[in-house]
C-alpha cells in the first residue's frame, strides 16, 4: 500500500496519546508478498523483537475471495511461527483501496498533480477515458462519482497517466505535503493501527507535583 500514507499516520499518532517511539516503514513492492510470505521483509529485523504492522490492499493481494480477517489472521499465524507473537503483530488488508479517501478531495488532488507538471488539471471525463482504456478488463462505471466510489486506485492511476507522471510512493508524499486528507483520520484500518500504537505505547504518566484535591 502507499506507505506514505502510513507514514503520514503515524507521525499524526499524537491525536490518540501515543508516546514516543522508533519506528521504520518499508515498502514491498510485490502486492501480494506480503501476504504469502510476511517474513521476506521482516526476517532481517526479527532478533530485535519488533513490533510489527503489515498494510496492503486487499484487492489485488490475490486473496479476494476470502474476507479480510481471514487473510489477516493468516498473515499473523505465519509471524507466529517465526517468533512474533499475535500480541506484537498487527495485520491490516484496506478494503477498500487506501485511494478511497482521496475521493472526497478529489478535485484538489487533480489540481495538485497537474500542478507538478505545470499543467492544467485535465477534466473528469478525460480521466475517467483514461482510466477505461487502461483497465479494459476492469468493470468502470461510465460516471465519475461512481468510478471514484469502485475503482479509486484505476482512477487516480488514470489520472497520473494523463499527466505522464508515475505511480510511485513520492507522489503519495507530496499529496500528504499539500493536502488535508480528512478521510484517512476516518479510515477504519488506521484507526485500528492508532489504536494498536496507543496500546503498544501508552502515554507516559502526568509530570509535576500532584496536588491534593481541594475540599
Amino acid at each position: 500500500m502507499p506507505r506514505r500514507f502510513s507514514t503520514r499516520s503515524l507521525s499524526e499518532g499524537k491525536t490518540y496519546c501515543i508516546s514516543p517511539f522508533r519506528w521504520r516503514s518499508i515498502r514491498d513492492p510485490l502486492r501480494d508478498n506480503l501476504r504469502t510470505d510476511p517474513l521476506g521483509i521482516l526476517r532481517p529485523f526479527l532478533s530485535q523483537q519488533p513490533k510489527v504492522v503489515l498494510l496492503w490492499d486487499h484487492h489485488g493481494s490475490g486473496a479476494e475471495h476470502l474476507p479480510p480477517a481471514e487473510v489477516e489472521a493468516q498473515v499473523v499465524e505465519t509471524l507466529g511461527r517465526a517468533g512474533v507473537s499475535a500480541e506484537d503483530a498487527l495485520a491490516c488488508a484496506f478494503q477498500p483501496e487506501v485511494e478511497a479517501v482521496l475521493a472526497p478531495v478529489w478535485e484538489r488532488v487533480s489540481q495538485a498533480m497537474a500542478e507538478k507538471r505545470g499543467q492544467h488539471a485535465p477534466s473528469n471525463a478525460e480521466i475517467l477515458e483514461k482510466a477505461r482504456q487502461q483497465f479494459a478488463r476492469v468493470a468502470i462505471p461510465d460516471s465519475v462519482n461512481a468510478a471514484l466510489q469502485a475503482n479509486p486506485k484505476e482512477m487516480f492511476e488514470a489520472l497520473l497517466r494523463t499527466l505522464n507522471l508515475r505511480f510511485s510512493s513520492a507522489v503519495f508524499q507530496e499529496l500528504g505535503q499539500q493536502l488535508s486528507i480528512p478521510g484517512m483520520k476516518d479510515e477504519p484500518t488506521m484507526h485500528r493501527v492508532l489504536h494498536k500504537l496507543a496500546e503498544w505505547f501508552p502515554p507516559p504518566p502526568p509530570q509535576g507535583p500532584q496536588w491534593p484535591p481541594a475540599y
